[in-house]
């Protein structure tokens, strides 16, 4: 009987130390992290992904977006000429701008120093206002829709692109005509200065980037390699420029030599925008196919992929120091990531 008795207080050890090993690792998950199938607490691949977007509503129209260098007022495109402003530190609206006249706001640059904020229209105006929101120069020599503007880096000129192919150069203090810029066929998509305002490089439907001397006012190269529209236009790291198409191709070109270094077809749609960092390292692109991607220009490669299903971008910016990026969405929301 004793015999009897031991074995079964025996058996019933072994029971309740094998029920405690399975009720302490059966919460452990896949792996040393705790990570099960609820997908918590498992290591990542590499920096493929950010986090979620912050999502506003400005109430403007989503064919451009402009972010100042510090990344505090985001201005948004409108239909009506009235230019919604976002101000990011209290995340609030801070009230409207007025283009002279009622037109479709295609285009928007806020200038290094965030003294101004230019604005392009579809009745072919270019339009700058300070920081208080007051208009300091108007110029209406553009006979077509302006659907790119950027400042050079004096915070003074500004290049507009129209689409009858033709590119101006404006001075804001003279609020006068510099250049009227002739090489392209087709609509102007975008405009780019380089680091110290002496190139400026011209994007168009033509399926060519053309490179401007400023000073000279006149054609340096013209970049033929795109398939497609050529959607938008940086200066980028090492002296290099890269381009955008609707095919869904990003090209990265050599600016002294004129040759293409790569090529890249890393988006699924359109590639609607692009635009990059203060130095020229960091850019972002911005397609219809749902996603904007971040790019380390310098060893050639997507760093991370912003994505947001079902949506579509239209145009993306960037601050300088490459910390956050705005992106608008076919029905006007506009998108916010701190990277």
């Amino acid at each position: 009987m004793l015999v009897i008795v031991l074995v079964a207080v025996f058996m019933v050890l072994a029971l309740i130390a094998a029920g405690i090993f399975i009720l302490v690792g059966s919460d452990s998950g896949d792996g040393p992290l705790g990570g099960g199938s609820d997908g918590g607490g498992g290591g990542g691949s590499g920096p493929t992904t950010a986090g979620e977007a912050q999502v506003i509503d400005p109430g403007g129209d989503p064919e451009a977006v402009a972010v100042t260098g510090n990344g505090t007022l985001i201005a948004q495109s409108a239909i009506d000429g009235e230019i919604p402003l976002w101000d990011m530190e209290s995340n609030a609206s801070d009230g409207t701008i007025s283009m002279p006249s009622y037109t479709w706001v295609l285009s928007l640059d806020f200038s290094d120093d965030r003294s101004y904020l230019a604005g392009g229209g579809d009745d072919g105006t270019v339009t700058v206002w300070d920081a208080d929101g007051t208009e300091v120069a108007s110029f209406d020599g553009h006979d077509d829709w302006v659907r790119g503007v950027d400042f050079a880096p004096d915070n003074n000129l500004v290049a507009a692109g129209d689409d009858r192919g033709e590119v101006k150069l404006w001075d804001v203090a003279d609020e006068s005509g510099v250049a009227s810029l002739d090489g392209h066929d087709d609509w102007v998509r975008d405009v780019a200065f380089n680091n110290d305002g002496t190139v400026l490089a011209s994007a168009a439907d033509d399926q060519t980037v053309v490179l401007w001397d400023v000073a000279a006012e006149e054609e340096i190269d013209t970049l033929d390699g795109h398939s497609g529209w050529v959607m938008g236009v940086e200066f980028t790291a090492n002296n290099t420029v890269t381009s955008v198409d609707n095919t869904g191709e990003v090209i990265v070109w050599d600016a002294d030599l004129g040759e293409q270094l790569y090529s890249f077809t890393e988006h699924d749609g359109e590639v609607t925008g692009i635009d990059a960092s203060d130095d020229g390292t960091t850019a972002v692109t911005s397609s219809d196919d749902g996603t904007v991607k971040v790019w380390d220009i310098e060893a050639g490669e997507v760093v991370q992929t912003l994505e947001e299903a079902g949506s579509q971008f239209v145009d993306v910016a960037i601050t300088d120091d490459g910390s956050r990026v705005v992106a608008t969405e076919t029905l006007g929301e506009v998108y916010v990531w701190d990277l």
